[in-house]
Order: structure tokens, then C-alpha cells, then sequence
């Protein structure tokens, strides 16, 4: 139940996915009031439509826009601060999992989406700074291939040797990463890698098992643009949007963490009380 929701959310709630609905229930009210305007039953839906409409226009503008993009940023990619470039007598070098595709016509170099490979790459480079550590590869993704085998392969293109290489494959979201990772990697000094916008909701999780990894940020999405505020230039852009919909994917992760300790909390008081 909690994986088909989280699918819905980041299927159907996105920002792209959400003006596409809007528009399209906008449009069939004003081409029913279109095509039945003498009809009572339908008088209405030209006000509903537009509304609609409007809506998934103003969604669409103010999302793609680059300083609202930014600024949702901000919060979640300046929380923690780039890794230092020193070795920190590190056990292990944990990167989290990302995408890839499947189409088995490509290189191997090639299927990973653009978080996998600035996610290894970053790994990598921490990993060689901390002679005898191993690099944990994590996230299977549901994929016919779980993505930490695709990403072993590329990083023994890139000359890691396969001793030195652990593999996760069995989560399917960034809370069983944690789960399955936690007994891995124990109480040893391990770095975690990941999105900058996503090392929030991940520092989080390590935390709640009890975990304190050295963070070590990459895939930064707001690189240009530090410090936004209003006056910057703010044309709606497809990055502007891509950037939108990474934050808001973070947000509401986050918030359903919030949600699940709110009713983990609540069961454990209905626990407590005498005579249940």
C-alpha cells in the first residue's frame, strides 16, 4: 500500500504530471459545454474549464520559472556542504541509488541517468581518498537489473577493483536503502553520497537508525544561480521545471517521513493506554 501511494504521488502529483490533469479536465469542460450548449446539465462547465485551465497555466509558469525553481533548492542543496577532498580514515563509501535505462543496445556508461553518474563519480573520488575502504553500491529500483550491478560494471570500467566493491540490490525507495544499508555498514566510519537536494531526507533516515555518516553532496541542480531573489532573470525553462519537480519529489518525502512518525507516535500511545 505505502509503495502504489508513494508511486501515485511521484506518477500523477509532480508539477508536469499535475497541469496535464488540469488541462485535460479543463479542456473536456469547455468542449462539453462546447458541443451540448443547449443543454442544461452542461450550461456551467465553461467557468469550470477555464478555472482549470487557468490553473494548470499558472502551475505550469510559476514552477518552470527559475527563481521559484531556485529557491525551492536552496533549503535542501545548502544544507550540507560539499565533502572537503580529505581522506577521513573511512571503512566504507556508501552511494545511493539512482536511475538507469533498460535498453540493453547501450553501453553500460551510457544507462545510468545523470544522478547515477555524478553520485559514483563523487563516490569514487572519496572512496580513492581513503586507501582500504570498500565502496558500497546501493538500490535495486525494481529494475530487470538492479541498478547497483549496473553501476558495479562501470565502476570497474573506471578501474575499481571488484574486491573493493559491495553491493545493495534489493531496496526499492531511499527508506529501504537505509534499512538494508544500516547492518552493512554497522558502526564503521562510512561516507554517504547522494543528490545534494536528496542528502536531507537521507541524512534523516540515517539518523533514525541510529546512523552519523560523513555527508558528501554532489549532482548540485542549482549551479549557476547561488543566491537567488526575485530580481534575478526568470524566464519558465524546461530546467527550471526539471529543478521544481526534483525539490518538490524531496519535499514531499520528507513530509510523509513527518506523516509516518506522527502516526508511529500516535499508535505507540494507543499502545500505552491500560486495558488495550
Amino acid at each position: 500500500m505505502e509503495r502504489a501511494l508513494e508511486g501515485f504521488i511521484d506518477a500523477w502529483l509532480m508539477p508536469l504530471p499535475l497541469v496535464i490533469i488540469l488541462l485535460s479536465l479543463g479542456c473536456i469542460a469547455l468542449w462539453r459545454n462546447t458541443l451540448f450548449r443547449n443543454n442544461t446539465l452542461f450550461r456551467n462547465n465553461s467557468r469550470g474549464g477555464l478555472l482549470l485551465v487557468s490553473a494548470a497555466w499558472l502551475i505550469l509558469v510559476l514552477v518552470s520559472c527559475t527563481a521559484i525553481s531556485d529557491l525551492l533548492l536552496l533549503p535542501l542543496e545548502e544544507r550540507y556542504p560539499k565533502w572537503n577532498g580529505q581522506g577521513d580514515n573511512l571503512t566504507f563509501v556508501v552511494v545511493m541509488g539512482a536511475g538507469q535505462q533498460e535498453a540493453l543496445r547501450l553501453p553500460d556508461t551510457n544507462r545510468p541517468n545523470t544522478a547515477a553518474v555524478y553520485r559514483l563519480l563523487e563516490g569514487i573520488a572519496v572512496y580513492r581518498a581513503n586507501p582500504g575502504s570498500k565502496l558500497i553500491l546501493s538500490g535495486g529500483n525494481g529494475e530487470a537489473e538492479p541498478s547497483a550491478e549496473l553501476m558495479a560494471r562501470v565502476a570497474q570500467t573506471l578501474g575499481i577493483a571488484a574486491q573493493d566493491i559491495v553491493l545493495q540490490p534489493l531496496s526499492h525507495n531511499t527508506e529501504q536503502e537505509v534499512q538494508l544499508l544500516a547492518p552493512m555498514v554497522g558502526q564503521q566510519r562510512f561516507a554517504v553520497v547522494t543528490s545534494a537536494a536528496h542528502m536531507p531526507r537521507t541524512m534523516q533516515l540515517f539518523a533514525a537508525a541510529g546512523l552519523r555518516p560523513t555527508p558528501a553532496p554532489t549532482h548540485f541542480l542549482d549551479r549557476f544561480n547561488p543566491h537567488p531573489n526575485w530580481r534575478d532573470w526568470s524566464a519558465p525553462s524546461a530546467d527550471g521545471l526539471q529543478r521544481a519537480q526534483f525539490a518538490l519529489h524531496e519535499y514531499l518525502g520528507i513530509g510523509w517521513l513527518w506523516i509516518k512518525s506522527l502516526l508511529s507516535q500516535a499508535e505507540a500511545v494507543v499502545a500505552e493506554q491500560p486495558g488495550q
